[in-house]
């Protein structure tokens, strides 16, 4: 009894070894050989404010940090006064923000989460793709090497860091892959799915919305799947309801559902598709594979390159197959005694939710190369939600994922006619690990120095004497810019805004505010002269604080500031 205990706990210690411990050392690895140790310290932001989506998203959580406690809880004025708009539309990845803003008055005052993100996905990754894997191979330690393939996804890479909570949060997409896999074993019950897929809606809203409509895809598999097997609808019908509703009110509480905000033109749908080449285009990120061409300048969302060592590790698992069936033609040989059978009705699930995936992410425009094969006609409803979902080119990471996950599991099946080489599959695994890594290493290359250098940000607001003085002497509490500004030029104006504790009226966010909107709010501040709110004027315009009475004091050979008259001016 005592050595049948024993050897239930050595398991029990094994099974956590292998599938989480070692992965979660080998994913934080992984991210410090890429990225390095500096971005993991907290109060070091001068590499967020180098400009481009990382200086937005950093922003956005300066605003939301420094903002007055609301319901729904993701609403800020901050960078949009007097418009409120949800933490979901600066991608500050909502879940962090709202975590690190309960934490805040005990936090630095400069404090960033970011390289802390990249590190959890990247280790997180490793779990669930472990997860995945070792249902499908008996194998621990290639287990662990086939999830390096995972981890250094060039999906990934290709958006960590820029679209941070994309490239760090691709670990949903695998995650939403284990109810299937592990139907049988545990999510046939209606309660545990229905747990599972509300807690992955409630992370994929916290992290990014388009993981939800992703997810989405896997769910339908899922749903398919449980409804072959079982012939009932209830399980289905409890997962999906759960998914749905915990998006929707999640979706509510951090404010995505307010009004304010506008989608932008629609006629944009379809520019951020996938070609019907991106799983076997590299663009410019492999060593051996030249880049295909592409239609437009929008469809590096779609970027899905499988990476050289998968498509050798398929090429290989196929010609086991082929040789197999030739020999099984001539002989009467069988398949070794612990080969699993096929699961047809999971196949056709996993199937499903590839091919949903691949084809949403074509559309609207069917692209192959630079030619546009052809549009597919869209309702009027549907045109409104992808004015939303516009950058449909990223919904192919489910089926990039599963030709992943299937390469692996076609692997694993032919190495187990290798009983004469046991050595064989792993050392074959780890030839296409090395060549994978070779393909990629452009990619991995271009991430290490990238952070390897040591930028340093100054705002030149910060310095400016003018600037400063003015917003001390006249009790400044809003600045409101009436030029058009450029990207960084805003990022300036509203860095400086948060840390003087100050408000903004524009800021670029996912979905800007309505452009008539903005105008009108603009034009009747600068009639009603506000007190407490001083103009930001581009050199060129500055002939309009003379139209408007304001005074005028220039800050630099850019900018100028107009001062209202009266209470709050001079």
């Amino acid at each position: 009894m005592l050595s049948q205990t024993m050897l239930t706990i050595n398991d029990k210690k094994k099974e956590i070894l292998y599938t989480l411990a070692a992965p979660l050392i080998l994913g934080a690895a992984c991210f410090i050989l890429i990225y390095g140790t500096r971005i993991l310290n907290p109060i070091y932001d001068d590499w967020l404010l180098a400009g481009g989506d990382l200086s937005q998203h950093y922003i956005g959580w300066e605003g939301y940090r420094s903002g007055s406690w609301t319901f729904p809880i993701g609403l800020s004025n901050r960078l949009t006064y007097p418009t409120s708009i949800s933490i979901i539309f600066t991608d500050s990845i909502p879940l962090l923000a709202v975590f690190f803003k309960l934490l805040s008055p005990v936090l630095p005052q400069t404090f960033q989460y970011w390289g802390l993100w990249g590190l959890m996905g990247f280790m997180l990754t490793a779990v669930t793709s472990t997860c995945l894997l070792k249902k499908y191979s008996p194998h621990p330690a290639c287990t662990l090497l086939a999830s390096l393939f995972f981890i250094c996804s060039p999906t990934i890479l290709q958006r960590l860091y820029g679209h941070e909570s994309l490239g760090g949060g691709q670990w949903l997409v695998l995650a939403s892959l284990i109810p299937l896999a592990y139907h049988e074993e545990r999510y046939h019950c209606a309660k545990r799915a229905a747990a599972f897929w509300g807690i992955l809606a409630f992370l994929c809203v916290g992290i990014h919305i388009y993981f939800s409509v992703i997810c989405f895809f896997a769910l339908i598999a899922f749903c398919l799947y449980d409804l072959l097997k079982t012939g009932k609808l209830w399980t289905g019908l409890a997962a999906g309801a759960s998914y749905c509703l915990t998006s929707i009110v999640a979706t509510w509480v951090l404010g995505g559902l307010e009004g304010g905000i506008r989608g932008k033109g629609a006629g944009e749908v379809g520019e951020f598709s996938a070609n019907i080449n991106c799983l076997l285009n590299p663009m410019e990120y492999s060593r051996f594979i030249p880049a295909l061409p592409v239609h437009g300048n929008g469809q590096q969302e779609g970027f899905a390159y499988l990476g050289l060592g998968i498509i050798v590790l398929l090429v290989l698992a196929g010609f086991v197959f082929w040789l197999l069936g030739k020999k099984k033609g001539k002989t009467d040989s069988k398949s070794p005694a612990h080969t699993p059978a096929y699961n047809g009705k999971k196949i056709i699930a996993f199937a499903v939710a590839a091919a949903l995936s691949f084809l949403f992410a074509l559309s609207p425009l069917v692209t192959l190369g630079n030619t546009l094969l052809f549009t597919v006609p869209l309702p009027h409803a549907a045109q409104k939600l992808l004015v939303t979902f516009r950058s449909t080119g990223r919904m192919i990471w489910l089926c990039f994922y599963i030709i992943y996950l299937a390469a692996f599991s076609l692997f694993t099946r032919a190495s187990m006619h290798t009983r004469k080489h046991p050595w064989l599959p792993a050392a074959s695994l780890a030839a296409c690990l090395i060549l994978q890594l070779a393909d990629i290493s452009p990619m991995l290359a271009m991430r290490h120095e990238s952070h390897a250098a040591k930028p340093e940000y100054t705002n030149p607001f910060m310095q400016n004497s003018i600037m400063l003085s003015t917003i001390e002497s006249e009790g400044i509490q809003h600045i409101s810019i009436a030029s058009v500004l450029h990207t960084e030029e805003l990022y300036d104006v509203a860095q400086f805004a948060m840390k003087k504790g100050l408000t903004v009226n524009r800021f670029w966010t996912v979905h800007q505010i309505g452009r008539k909107d903005e105008a009108e709010i603009l034009q009747k501040d600068l009639a009603d002269a506000p007190a407490a709110t001083v103009f930001l004027f581009k050199k060129e315009d500055e002939g309009l604080c003379v139209e408007y009475g304001l005074d005028m004091r220039s800050v630099n050979e850019e900018y100028t500031l107009g001062i209202p008259k009266g209470p709050g001016g001079d």
